[in-house]
């Protein structure tokens, strides 16, 4: 059975972009993480091991996968941060505060 593509939460805060990757079963070392043109691209792969096992039914997915997503211009490509814990890829992509300017305009 094919891996489908993992199912991904984002969030905003003041601060940054957060991704939260529910990637189950797959090892940390299987996945990859990539800012390119302003995308950030999250792939991996779920191999599938056969422990010489009979199997009657298989019903988890194995095999690879590719997300990306278009970024704001306004990030710093130096501050992202990713961890791993529980089968969940968190990546923090950090604004670039020099680039994030709120004005307001008056109405004459």
């Amino acid at each position: 059975m094919l891996f489908r593509s993992p199912k991904v939460d984002i969030s905003e805060t003041e601060d940054s972009f957060n991704f939260e990757f529910a990637v189950p079963g797959i090892d940390k070392n299987d996945l990859s993480i990539e800012i390119n043109k302003g995308y950030l691209t999250v792939s991996g792969e779920r191999k599938f091991e056969n422990k010489n096992e009979n199997y009657y039914s298989i019903e988890s997915g194995y095999g690879k996968f590719s997300r990306s997503f278009q970024l704001p211009e306004d990030i710093d490509e130096n501050k992202i941060n990713a961890e791993y814990n529980n089968g969940i890829l968190f990546i923090s992509v950090k604004k670039d505060k020099k680039s994030i300017i709120k004005k307001t305009i008056q109405i004459k």
